[in-house]
């Protein structure tokens, strides 16, 4: 076996390693959000939650953010909006950092202002590390 076998044995080894590398590396993402008045954190349990609208003296309103493959460093910001006249007005923000690593639930509650959420339209908002998110509408009424 010649010197020239030999290095290309070697690039191609060096190859199919990057490329193994490549495509079983999991890259942390936002998988779905779902509004609920209940805090559910069994994935299995989120198909066909999609309430739209809420009533203001609802108990809570919660966004569920189903997470895939969340490590220490990676944050989650969440900001809640309201619509008011012809633009939106944050009315809440959220940073989470995992204290886990892996997949699963995430629940957070829209705080309630003198015990009520005010009516109107909303839109909230989930970003993993700043970059673009996942965002819902929804209404209270």
């Amino acid at each position: 076996m010649g010197k020239k076998s030999i290095i290309i044995i070697i690039v191609c080894t060096l190859l199919f390693v990057a490329a193994s590398f490549v495509t079983t590396r999991r890259e942390p993402a936002l998988e779905a959000l779902y509004l609920s008045p209940e805090k559910i954190i069994v994935p299995e349990a989120l198909e066909g939650i999609k309430p739209a609208a809420f009533r203001s003296d609802s108990p809570e309103i919660y966004l569920l953010i189903e997470v895939k493959h969340l490590t220490l460093e990676n944050k989650i910001e969440v900001i809640w909006e309201k619509y008011e006249g012809d633009e939106y007005i944050v009315v809440q923000r959220d940073t989470i950092q995992p204290e886990q690593q892996g997949s699963g639930v995430i629940s957070i509650n829209m705080a309630k202002r003198d015990g009520r959420i005010p009516e109107g339209e909303y839109k909230v908002e989930a970003m993993l590390d700043k970059r673009r998110g996942i965002a819902l509408d929804f209404t209270v009424r």
